[in-house]
């Protein structure tokens, strides 16, 4: 049911996951009630008017109908293979709960960045790992030969790898290979070996996971490269960001209001933690208040 991932691809924040051209806030369709009643899923018929609000559009009334009997537990963690995509949460209905989500997918779909193995991350009410989402479609040749010259359409606009300062390959594909979901955990696995096979990765993969009870987010990069290639980890945020120095770089705290996150490199030794400032030049859409948290090695 693909209609259901219209709400799974919404974080607790309200944000959707806006990978490729998709902005991050979107109001709720009522085709997405419509055809939660047409496939009888009382659940989907539920949250989409929750989520509607107070919003009422012609076709909220002339498709409404009593919703169906029985309504049936969501998941909390969902995949959708056709996409790419993988969504996961701590709850539901709970606005500082945790939701990630990530994607593999394939670089020549319409609309696609180069963003392959890119993530978001919501918790504490807030968004930590953000998408820049579109860039204005007049840009030249945004749609042709210049199309990932931009900083928002290119790799290192998001939240994934870079090797070696190269954009992924325009046709890379990137097939989740794993995906597991428990009472209190749960895992994907994405292959991204294409599209890093042009900067000489004969490895690379990323999972990605709610851990701990859900409470903690892991992401975990396998790669196997060149000697001496050069590696860029990077997460894109709105929050003010300090790197603690006491730990040698390897913690980092992020604040948005009264909420605080602790990012903490695992592995390997040695690596620390740098914020850069985000910006792009005319004629492209200027980037105000994010920074780039980044993996030094």
């Amino acid at each position: 049911m693909l209609f259901r991932s219209r709400l799974h691809v919404t974080g607790t924040t309200g944000l959707v996951f806006n990978y490729a051209d998709c902005i991050d806030r979107i109001d709720m369709d009522p085709a997405v009630e419509w055809l939660g009643n047409r496939a009888g899923d009382a659940w989907v018929v539920e949250e989409a008017r929750a989520r509607a609000g107070a919003t009422v559009r012609p076709f909220t009334v002339a498709w409404y109908q009593a919703a169906p009997a029985g309504a049936i537990a969501p998941q909390l963690d969902r995949w959708f293979p056709d996409a790419g995509i993988v969504c996961m949460r701590s709850a539901w209905h709970d606005p500082g709960a945790t939701f990630c989500a990530a994607k593999g997918g394939n670089n020549a779909a319409r609309h696609a960045h180069l963003d392959l193995g890119t993530f978001v991350l919501d918790a504490l009410g807030q968004r930590w790992a953000m998408d820049l989402g579109p860039d204005d479609y007049t840009l030249p040749e945004y749609f042709g030969r210049k199309r990932y010259a931009y900083y928002r359409t290119r790799t290192e606009g998001h939240n994934t790898l870079v090797i070696d300062g190269q954009n992924q390959d325009p046709a890379g594909r990137a097939p989740i290979i794993g995906f597991a979901t428990i009472a209190g955990e749960a895992r994907a696995v994405i292959d991204l070996v294409a599209a890093y096979a042009a900067a000489g990765a004969t490895r690379a993969v990323r999972g990605i996971g709610l851990i701990d009870g859900r409470r903690r987010v892991i992401v975990q990069d396998e790669l196997s490269l060149r000697s001496g290639t050069d590696i860029a980890w990077a997460m894109h945020t709105q929050a003010d960001v300090q790197v603690d120095l006491a730990t040698g770089g390897r913690v980092a705290i992020l604040t948005r209001g009264n909420a605080r996150l602790e990012a903490q490199i695992l592995d390997p030794t040695p690596a620390w933690f740098a914020v850069e400032v985000v910006a792009a030049p005319a004629p492209q859409r200027r980037i105000e208040g994010v920074r780039k948290l980044t993996v030094q090695m």
